[in-house]
């Protein structure tokens, strides 16, 4: 769950996702907070346990075979998942160790969001992989009626990007 990131990308792709989700009868019962570690998140584990599907949203984390691309697919073997379909959608796949794309077998969908990373994960060994578009992308987006001025400066899920674009947009007088 990135929605927490304090970036409108990253909350947009939340609600995409869980909005996309409802319209297809699927309730969310349960998530956990990216960079956190769903293995030690008890009320996550006990959701995990009842589920009938689980949904990883893999928004720009599995690449460069980081630790936090590695626990999201640690899913995988979770005792409490049993014998649960797993989705991985929303998807970069960069640079990653060649036995994780084996690790997706196990899979029922994976749905990367860049063609890139499709043709990464095809040469990885990976051949089922489809290429939806980015979960930012998607739905509606709604335009005010008011006309348009000022400036608007935005965030970064980085905390030192953030710091120096609030400054920028201090100093600017621009809406942050």
């Amino acid at each position: 769950d990135t929605s927490q990131r304090h970036h409108h990308g990253c909350s947009r792709v939340m609600r995409n996702l869980t909005d996309g989700l409802a319209g297809q009868g699927i309730s969310v019962i349960g998530t956990s907070l990216a960079h956190g570690d769903w293995r030690r998140d008890a009320a996550f584990l006990a959701a995990l346990a009842r589920c009938d599907v689980i949904v990883i949203n893999g928004e720009g984390t599995i690449h460069d075979g980081v630790p936090a691309a590695r626990r999201l697919l640690d899913i995988l073997d979770a005792p409490e998942r049993g014998d649960r379909p797993v989705v991985l959608l929303n998807a970069l796949w960069q640079k990653n160790p060649p036995e994780w794309a084996a690790l997706l077998d196990r899979c029922a969908i994976v749905a990367l969001r860049d063609s890139q990373s499709a043709a990464e994960l095809t040469a990885a060994g990976f051949a089922r992989a489809r290429v939806l578009p980015d979960l930012s992308l998607c739905g509606p987006i709604s335009n005010s009626a008011m006309p348009r001025r000022g400036e608007i400066v935005g965030d970064s899920v980085r905390l030192d990007a953030r710091q120096v674009l609030a400054r920028v947009a201090q100093a600017r007088g621009a809406r942050y």
